[in-house]
């Protein structure tokens, strides 16, 4: 089976950052992720139009290779980068959902990183763990999903952040997918 150039090329974007290396990578890895994540779907997800002007059109990814982090849908992509890795931020059409991905890191350490920075929500808000699961994606094996909500009684909406974990590499680093989402709170 060959693969589309456009595909290998967006994926090449996730390599990690050469002049990283060793057994505290992964981790580095990990934290840049969080930190990526936390600056642009958690802090951004209640107005995602502002988020999206923020971006730099420098990084903006041309539509084929945005195409495989929209998962088929209709939005744009942006490359970014740390000194500890490249991720990508996926906003597809509409205000309801945001994603950063990364090719690897340390998928354990991405989880608690996760769990710290999600399970404390500001006042009013209440956190609460929805999901904690692993399923058979095909083509992946087993994938982690770990859901948090963030409501504020009686409020018509809420934020639902995810974390889903592909299976780790001997070294324990893996494919992330951290998202943010606006959803009815009569979504349960």
């Amino acid at each position: 089976m060959t693969r589309s150039p456009a595909v290998l090329f967006a994926v090449s974007l996730l390599l990690p950052v050469p002049a990283l290396a060793g057994p505290d990578a992964g981790e580095a890895e990990a934290d840049a992720f969080t930190r990526a994540y936390a600056d642009s779907c958690l802090s951004g997800v209640s107005d995602l139009e502002a988020l999206r002007a923020e971006q730099e059109e420098d990084d903006l990814l041309r539509p084929e290779l945005a195409a495989p982090f929209l998962g088929g849908q209709e939005g744009e992509a942006w490359r970014l980068e740390s000194e500890a890795g490249r991720f990508v931020l996926a906003l597809p059409e509409g205000d309801t959902f945001c994603a950063v991905h990364a090719r690897r890191a340390d998928v354990e350490h991405a989880h608690e990183a996760f769990v710290r920075l999600i399970s404390e929500a500001p006042d009013p808000i209440e956190a609460r763990e929805v999901r904690d699961d692993t399923r058979e994606v095909p083509g992946r094996g087993p994938t982690r999903t770990v859901s948090w909500e963030w409501a504020v009684p009686e409020a018509p909406l809420k934020q639902l952040f995810t974390l889903s974990l592909a299976p780790a590499d001997d070294d324990g680093r893996g494919q992330l997918m951290g998202s943010a989402a606006l959803v009815t709170a009569d979504d349960d």
